[in-house]
């Protein structure tokens, strides 16, 4: 049991990291609907907490492990409303259901917290097997475990509705997911949480039902990632990346060091704090992860600084073809890959750039005037200009031009990584890169495949395609 109270603990984390941080990054007009997911986030963390901690108590800790019952049960009424809120609160029935199933939630939790004697009648703790509990001969057992029932299907038949008269693919698509994850976790609850428990009167694997919540938390962050069922901003929405990943790699860890460990050592359950220092052994690693591959990648760039992987950074360039370009994240990705220590680009008087770089308004205009000098797209930098572009690092700029050869913007360009100077560059490979960059942002010309370092590269501006591959 060690490892799922860990387990539990996990997914406990990720629960209340994804309320959190869907309320704080929805827009306003989308916030109630996320103070719903909160309220489930919140419920779900409780139940996998107080249910793993029943799990962990010992005889003669009956008072304690009291408490985590009453908590548990009424974690479940939690999440029950505040799911079926998030998934109903779209219109204004949704809305009445959803105060209504709070209503009849707190009406329940009311009443098992003060006569507990309804839902259970006993506890039995052990030392060597999984603790259990004993139902009550009441009513209130199927009233409660039916209400929870009930609100799994009406939300479930709700979501079935959406997805039926959703507006577009997109929404029906991330709609779909949303419905697979709640349907799995509905199964898997209303089997191991309530049918088991009532009927067979076995509470010894209703620890599944808040593993299980693990899934329906990934569905959910994948149809906010990949189908913006609820808009977050990126910010945002990169911190519940970056948990997710961390939480998913901790948990397969945990997972591989229990096979492991148990199969060499032939100890059946390993001790709780030797899972829980391999726990904090995977953080540290994990929290030093971006630490090495930043240090790792500043060494790279300034070892091997004229290197540029022309078709990694073609195909992800192209796949923003046709969709609206996050200015500042493609600043951050070129400044990285072409290893530059700033890329920024000036349009219409405003300044994406790969971090923040000490320019006026004035300075800006004066760049976005510079004069055309002999290398193609360059500009040139006047005794004017110098001085801004010592003080801030910059060491080119280039123009951007749309199909029709109009300049639409500048995309600056600070010093390279390493100990070499700009003009030392391959300044091919760099003009092709900003030329298709600007096709990008401005077009939608036609795209065609083309040959590049043996390589088959699709969805290329056709005004581009001889430049890069070369012919």
């Amino acid at each position: 049991m060690q490892l799922v109270n860990i387990l539990m603990f996990l997914v406990a984390a990720m629960a209340l990291m994804s309320g959190v941080v869907v309320v704080l990054g929805v827009g306003r007009s989308e916030r109630t609907r996320a103070l719903w997911f909160l309220l489930a986030g919140i419920g779900i963390t409780t139940w996998c907490t107080t249910m793993s901690l029943f799990f962990m108590a010992r005889p003669g800790e009956e008072a304690i492990a009291d408490l985590y019952i009453h908590i548990t049960y009424t974690a479940a009424l939690i999440i029950t409303a505040g799911v079926f809120g998030y998934n109903c609160w779209v219109n204004r029935a949704g809305k009445v259901a959803s105060l209504l199933v709070l209503a009849i939630a707190t009406a329940f939790a009311i009443k098992f917290n003060l006569e507990p004697s309804l839902l259970y009648s006993n506890m039995t703790l052990s030392a060597s097997t999984n603790n259990n509990l004993t139902n009550a001969d009441s009513w209130f057992v199927y009233a409660y475990f039916g209400f929870i029932g009930a609100s799994i299907t009406a939300y479930l038949i709700a979501l079935a509705f959406q997805i039926k008269r959703a507006a577009n693919k997109n929404l029906k698509n991330g709609l779909t997911v949303s419905f697979v994850g709640w349907l799995v976790n509905g199964i898997i609850v209303s089997v191991f949480a309530m049918i088991l428990p009532v009927f067979a009167h076995d509470y010894s694997l209703s620890w599944v039902g808040p593993l299980s919540m693990g899934i329906v938390l990934l569905t959910v962050y994948f149809s906010l990632l990949r189908y913006r069922l609820l808009i977050l901003r990126s910010n945002w929405l990169a911190i519940v990346s970056y948990a997710m990943i961390f939480i998913l790699a901790t948990m397969a860890y945990m997972v591989l060091f229990f096979v492991v460990f148990t199969a060499l050592f032939k100890i059946p359950n390993p001790s709780m704090s030797v899972l829980a220092l391999n726990v904090v052994m995977v953080a540290i690693v994990l929290l030093l992860l971006p630490v090495i591959s930043e240090v790792g990648a500043a060494i790279k760039s300034m070892i091997f600084v004229r290197s540029v992987d022309m078709v990694y950074i073609i195909k992800r360039i192209n796949r923003l073809a046709g969709q609206k370009v996050d200015l500042k994240n493609l600043a951050e990705f070129l400044a990285d890959r072409m290893h530059f220590d700033y890329v920024g680009f000036l349009i219409d008087g405003r300044l994406w750039g790969s971090e923040k770089i000490d320019l006026a308004d004035n300075e800006l205009v004066l760049i976005s005037k510079m004069k055309h000098s002999t290398n193609y797209i360059w500009l040139y930098v006047d005794d004017a200009l110098k001085p801004v572009f010592e003080r801030s690092n910059l060491a080119a700029v280039a123009q951007m031009r749309n199909a029709r050869g109009q300049v639409f913007g500048h995309i600056l360009i600070g010093r390279p990584l390493g100990e070499i100077e700009f003009a030392q560059r391959d300044l091919t490979q760099v003009e092709s890169i900003v030329n298709l960059v600007a096709a990008i942002v401005d077009s939608g010309e036609k795209k065609v495949c083309i040959n590049v370092n043996g390589q088959k590269v699709c969805g290329v501006p056709e005004s581009e395609a001889k430049k890069i591959s070369g012919g």
